[in-house]
C-alpha cells in the first residue's frame, strides 16, 4: 500500500460530487434512479466513493431510500460524503435550536446513516449568513449554539460535520479555514471537524500553511480548478498541484471530492481524477 513520504499514512482517497440528470440520457429517470447511474458511471471513471447534497436524500420516499440502503448494503453504493447540509430556506441564527430546525438535522443524519454516508458538509452559506444589524460576537454564539445541537444528532448517527470555509462572495460567516478551525477546536466535539476547499482558499488567498496548521481537524477536502471553478486539471492545474504538494506533506489521509464544473462529464471525469490522483492522491 502506498505510504506518503513522511508520515506514515495511506493514500488520500478520490472522489467525486454527482451530477444531477442521470448520465445515460435518460430524461425521466427518478432521483435514485439518477444516483445509481451516475455512481456507476463515477466509479468506471476511476473514482473511489461519490458524494451528493442532502436535499436530494431529503426528497426521497422511504420505499426509495431503502432501495438506496439495499444498494449500499450490496456494496454497490459507495456513497459516503454529502453537501448543502443546510437549505437556505433555513436560516440558522435566528433561532439556532428551534425545533424546526433540529428536526431537520436529525432526519438528514437518519437518512444519511442509512445510506452508508460518514460526512457532511456544512457549507449552507445562505442559511448561515449573518443578518443585518447582529453582531459577530452574537453570530457565534449562535452558530455554536447551532453546531453543538447538530454534533449530537449527527454523532448518535455516526455521521461526522466538516465545516467548509466558504469564500466571502457567498457568505459572511467563516471564510477562511482557520476560522472553521476557531470552531472546531473551541467547541472540541468528536463529529465536528474541518474541511479545506482548494478553490476557495484560492479565491480568499489563503495561505496554504492552513492546511499543515489544522491537518490534526481537517476531515474532508473539496477541489476545484482556479479561478472558474471547473474540473481539476482543465486548465493546468497549477494552484491544485502546489496545494496537493502541501496537502500531501502532512498526516491528512481522508478523502478528496471534485466539485467543479464539468461539461461532458464521461470525457472529463477520468481526465480530472487522472490529474487528481497525480497531484494530490499519492
Amino acid at each position: 500500500m502506498h505510504r506518503t513520504k513522511g508520515w506514515n499514512h495511506f493514500m488520500i482517497r478520490l472522489g467525486c460530487c454527482l451530477p444531477g440528470q442521470a448520465l445515460n440520457g435518460d430524461v425521466n429517470a427518478n432521483d435514485v434512479d439518477a444516483i445509481c447511474i451516475n455512481t456507476r458511471a463515477t466509479i468506471d471513471a476511476g473514482y473511489d466513493y461519490v458524494e451528493t447534497n442532502v436535499a436530494r436524500l431529503m426528497a426521497l420516499t422511504d420505499a426509495e431510500l431503502d432501495r438506496l440502503a439495499k444498494a449500499h448494503a450490496a456494496g454497490e453504493l459507495p456513497l459516503e460524503c454529502c453537501n448543502g447540509f443546510i437549505p437556505g430556506t433555513m436560516p440558522i441564527l435566528c433561532d439556532p435550536t428551534r425545533p424546526e430546525l433540529m428536526d431537520y438535522v436529525q432526519e438528514a443524519c437518519r437518512r444519511m446513516a442509512q445510506v452508508g454516508v460518514q460526512i457532511v458538509v456544512f457549507g449552507s452559506g445562505t442559511a448561515r449568513t449573518i443578518p443585518d444589524g447582529m453582531s459577530g460576537s452574537d453570530a457565534q454564539a449562535r452558530l455554536d449554539a447551532f453546531l453543538t445541537g447538530a454534533e449530537q444528532r449527527a454523532r448518535e448517527a455516526g455521521v461526522t460535520i466538516v465545516i467548509e470555509p466558504l469564500r466571502s462572495e457567498e457568505t459572511n460567516l467563516i471564510n477562511t479555514v482557520r476560522e472553521g478551525a476557531a470552531y472546531v477546536r473551541r467547541l472540541n466535539l468528536p463529529n465536528l471537524r474541518l474541511l479545506a476547499d482548494s478553490y476557495h482558499m484560492y479565491c480568499e488567498q489563503e495561505p496554504l500553511t492552513s492546511l499543515v496548521e489544522n491537518a490534526d481537524i481537517l476531515r474532508h477536502v473539496h477541489v476545484a480548478e482556479a479561478p472558474d471553478r471547473g474540473w481539476p486539471g482543465s486548465l493546468g492545474g497549477e494552484y491544485l498541484r502546489t496545494f496537493g504538494a502541501v496537502l500531501r506533506g502532512t498526516p491528512y489521509c481522508g478523502r478528496a471530492s471534485m466539485e467543479g464544473r464539468m461539461d461532458d462529464y464521461l470525457i472529463n471525469a477520468p481526465r480530472a481524477v487522472k490529474f487528481m490522483r497525480a497531484a494530490i492522491g499519492n
